[in-house]
């Protein structure tokens, strides 16, 4: 799957681990950095979390994408 970012870069999954390496991001932060409906940041984040590239932590503000190598 390829989603393309507002300035017309492709979003892989290099990117979103580029976004949540250092701190946690929401999905909907996640979600508005691309030019994207949300299921398809959520099936690409799915996968994500299949493969052990990601984790996601519910809180009271949200749903949060951080890096499986962060202790957040």
């Amino acid at each position: 799957m390829e989603m393309r970012k507002k300035n017309g870069h492709p979003a892989t999954r290099n990117v979103i681990l580029s976004m949540v390496r250092d701190q946690p991001c929401s999905i909907r932060q996640i979600t508005r950095a691309f030019n994207s409906r949300s299921y398809d940041v959520v099936r690409l984040l799915s996968e994500m979390v299949r493969n052990g590239q990601v984790m996601v932590k519910s809180t009271d503000t949200g749903l949060f994408v951080v890096g499986s190598h962060s202790n957040h």
